[in-house]
């Protein structure tokens, strides 16, 4: 999924709903600054409430 796309906040919603997805690929795109916020909000509330426990390739805050 292109993260810039138009309809980015409405296609996470359908997928949300969805459970036979055992995998997405979020490309990270080039974003216009005033975007980006936004963008980083909304997949951090997408991958937090979907994907809760990260990965040991994450930075998290204890092995930041």
């Amino acid at each position: 999924m292109d993260i810039a796309r138009d309809d980015a906040e409405l296609y996470l919603l359908r997928l949300s709903r969805r459970n036979d997805i055992d995998a997405l690929c979020l490309n990270d795109t080039n974003t216009a600054d005033a975007d980006e916020e936004r963008l980083d909000a909304l997949l951090r509330s997408f991958l937090d409430d979907h994907l809760p426990i990260p990965s040991t390739f994450e930075k998290t805050e204890h092995n930041q």
